[in-house]
């Protein structure tokens, strides 16, 4: 008699193959998608009840185990006991109001509307509804981790010189880090100001770029856009070169900012269709901005100037596309946005600085080929 042939299936999270019933009956989690080895280094996780790899989950105060995306959403880090406490309950303990230096996760201060005065070239805080509403504002998050034990005294020194624009909270994601966060600025307020707290925070041992788990986010007001169908092209501007963006980005983070969620959801999700995802190159799920997440952090001033002036070149140039330049002049074609950027080089400097070594990689390669 000839034995049934065994089942085979292959691990979502490595590439071997395995017997997904002797996984299921073998392995720490049910799960029959992984195999017995990646198993035995994951758990679920105690607020979603996926299955969550070790080197994504977080301990809370009650001793249970949490992915880094219910932390990051639901949990606040209490710097006196040094444990998570979810936002419903809190640290009964310690308690420090708004004055601390790095806030909890959920902390949102009324924000500040930066602008440049034109007649004195200087930045002030505009209150005016109309033009809070119709002018895009950007503001960043930038994730920096830092000397073990250090954070609170690197954090200290930014806010002593910056505490009038930025703002620090914790962040389930980083180890021993933070981000930080600005209030929202014109790219031309931007300009303005003194970058050199970037180079400083490298010179005091902060890191970005090579952490692995360092991004840079750049938000910009959806009251701003002209309507749905310029949404759409910013957002597909990016999806549509998702190889070109990478590049430009400087990474392609498949849990943090996917580039791989289909574009042809987008105008789905914009009719309501459809529920967008956090975790995209182009985050939609926001309420009042459109948030994006591509960019690897840095503490390099021209990288972090060139994610700005990238996110408001695309608001920009998708601004007036039509439908006949999307379908006859090859108007979302990342070569023809690089040649726009390129006849405004004077207001996005750093930004054509990196589509031209792009373009120009992109030149050798088909030279070898």
């Amino acid at each position: 008699m000839t034995e049934p042939e065994i089942e085979i299936s292959y691990c979502d999270w490595c590439p071997n193959e395995f017997d997904p019933v002797d996984a299921e009956e073998m392995g720490n989690v049910c799960s029959d998608s992984l195999c017995r080895d990646c198993q035995d280094n994951a758990t679920f996780c105690y607020d979603c009840n996926t299955v969550t790899h070790y080197d994504d989950i977080s301990s809370i105060s009650s001793g249970e185990s949490v992915c880094n995306r219910c932390i990051s959403r639901y949990y606040n880090w209490c710097q006196g006991c040094e444990e998570y406490y979810h936002n419903n309950d809190g640290c009964e303990q310690h308690y420090y109001g708004d004055d601390r230096t790095i806030h909890d996760y959920s902390y949102q201060p009324s924000p500040k509307w930066f602008v440049r005065e034109i007649e004195t070239n200087r930045i002030v805080v505009t209150n005016r509804p109309n033009l809070i509403t119709e002018t895009p504002f950007m503001g960043f998050e930038l994730e920096i981790e830092c000397p073990d034990g250090d954070r609170y005294q690197v954090a200290e020194k930014l806010m002593s010189q910056h505490k009038d624009w930025l703002y620090c909270k914790h962040d389930g994601s980083l180890e021993d880090g933070f981000e930080i966060v600005s209030h929202p600025h014109t790219l031309a307020a931007f300009n303005l100001r003194s970058w050199r707290w970037i180079q400083e925070l490298a010179d005091d041992g902060a890191n970005s770029w090579d952490s692995g788990t360092c991004g840079l986010h750049v938000h910009i007001n959806k009251s701003a856009f002209k309507n749905n169908g310029h949404i759409w092209r910013f957002t597909n501007l990016v999806l549509y070169n998702r190889n070109q963006a990478a590049r430009l980005a400087g990474r392609n983070s498949h849990q943090w900012a996917s580039f791989h969620k289909e574009y042809k959801r987008v105008g789905k999700i914009l009719k309501g269709d459809e529920s967008p995802d956090r975790y995209t190159a182009v985050n939609l799920t926001n309420y009042r901005t459109i948030e994006v997440r591509m960019f690897r952090g840095s503490l390099h001033e021209p990288r972090v100037r060139a994610a700005l002036e990238f996110v408001n070149a695309n608001f920009e140039y998708t601004k007036d596309i039509n439908s006949h330049d999307v379908l006859k002049n090859d108007a979302m074609s990342w070569w023809t946005f690089t040649k726009w950027v390129q006849e405004n080089e004077s207001t996005y400097p750093h930004l054509t600085k990196y589509l031209n070594k792009i373009k120009e990689r992109s030149d050798r390669v088909s030279t070898m080929l």
